[in-house]
């Protein structure tokens, strides 16, 4: 299985770099809020997503047409049992930082 490594690093002034990698048996994304972190794994996923951070992080998910399906707040896991396979955008929130990641449901 291969899946995607994004990490966004700031540094000072705001400047930001992206790096986007693959790895075989590896299924994490890292977004990353000056010294503080997102991680979102599996993607591709069958039935949850996990949210890790140290942050108190609300996420809304979409499906494809924008409309919300799911709600939660102060997350750190999200059960996809209940939503066909396709893909979705989650919109995760850190009082006025957002993040967008899509999220395939197989």
């Amino acid at each position: 299985m291969l899946a995607q490594i994004a990490v966004i690093v700031s540094g000072k002034g705001g400047c930001q770099t992206l790096y986007n990698y693959c790895d075989e048996n590896t299924v994490t994304n890292v977004e990353e809020f000056g010294e503080t972190q997102i991680i979102v794994f599996p993607n591709p996923t069958r039935d949850r997503v996990n949210i890790v951070s140290n942050l108190r992080i609300n996420a809304v998910l979409y499906n494809s047409i924008g409309q919300p399906v799911l709600q939660e707040t102060n997350v750190n896991q999200l059960d996809l049992n209940q939503f066909e396979a396709g893909i979705y955008n989650l919109i995760l929130t850190y009082n006025n930082l957002r993040f967008t990641k899509k999220i395939i449901k197989q």
